[in-house]
């Protein structure tokens, strides 16, 4: 593999690695302290992975894999509905921004249940004068 090659390889399987964690709702020190990384520099660590930065050995991608719960394989070369997924995700962080993505994450780790309480909730806020739109009205004298 060409150095462009094995940067692009390194580059798709960093992302795969930051949508599983962040899919997950962990942290990089949190995902870190999962897959045995005990240094001080365990959060910098799992950060060159996800940039691309870091070309881990065989027995670190076994580890990370095991602790997503997929296989290696999937790891290294992520299902096609995984990287129509993250394509989703980023065009919706683009469009949106971070926070509204965190809070549509949140949003669907919920039962349909807790979904629709959410939703009336933000419903009846959406009521509250506060957000009604305001239109002034002005006759025209004929």
């Amino acid at each position: 593999m060409n150095d462009k090659g094995k940067q692009d390889y390194l580059q798709v399987f960093g992302n795969y690695v930051k949508y599983l964690r962040q899919k997950n709702g962990w942290s990089q020190e949190e995902l870190a302290t999962r897959c045995g990384y005990t240094s001080d520099s365990r959060k910098s660590t799992i950060h060159k992975i996800e940039v691309g930065k870091s070309d881990l050995p065989a027995s670190k991608i076994r580890k990370l894999a095991d602790v997503f719960g997929v296989s290696p394989c999937d790891l290294i070369d992520p299902p096609s509905s995984a990287r129509d997924e993250m394509m989703v995700c980023d065009l919706f962080s683009l469009c949106h921004g971070q926070e509204a993505y965190r809070m549509v994450q949140s949003f669907l780790k919920l039962d349909q249940a807790d979904r629709l309480v959410i939703y009336g909730r933000i419903l009846g806020m959406l009521d509250a004068e506060k957000y009604s739109q305001k239109k002034d009205i002005v006759s025209i004298d004929a």
